[in-house]
């Protein structure tokens, strides 16, 4: 999903750089950002490792197995995407459901949650460095995707609860 949905370029500008010298910073790792402006004018030709599009189908991303971090503003479906996946997740809420989703993720273990007003070079390093380099992150997403698998059945669909 897209930071654009409720923000417009201008509020979202001091993040914007931000973001993007964080995902030079990690040269061999491909980012591809959902953004409402393409490439925005030439701006990244230098960065071979950032790619911004107004559309990416998130699902066939999801379920590419080279994708190994998801980094949303957690809404509801993109959370349930990210664990049927199996997907670890940085979460950077922006707004309603999204703040208590992402408690969730990250009390769950399967994620870490971003706060928007702290998101900054450092602190978005961190994050990625964090779940690039823990095996625990990938065995409880793995772990709550068996889970959801089985509950999600019809015949379990009845079982499942919501924890606030």
């Amino acid at each position: 999903h897209t930071y654009r949905s409720f923000l417009q370029n201008h509020q979202f500008y001091v993040y914007f750089t931000e973001i993007i010298e964080t995902f030079a910073s990690f040269p061999n790792v491909t980012f591809l950002w959902k953004y409402e402006i393409d490439d925005l004018d030439g701006i990244l030709k230098s960065y071979r490792n950032i790619h911004i599009k107004e559309w990416f189908p998130q699902v066939d991303l999801l379920a590419d197995p080279r994708l190994t971090i998801f980094i949303t503003h957690g809404g509801m479906n993109s959370i349930l995407e990210a664990i049927y996946y199996a997907k670890p997740m940085i979460v950077v809420p922006l707004f309603a459901d999204q703040q208590c989703n992402s408690k969730n993720v990250e009390r769950k273990g399967l994620g870490i949650l971003l706060k928007r007003h702290l998101l900054n070079k450092k602190t978005l390093t961190n994050a990625l460095k964090r779940i690039m380099g823990n095996k625990w992150v990938i065995s409880d997403i793995s772990f709550t995707t068996d889970c959801f698998l089985t509950l999600t059945s019809s015949k379990n669909f009845e079982r499942i609860r919501c924890n606030p």
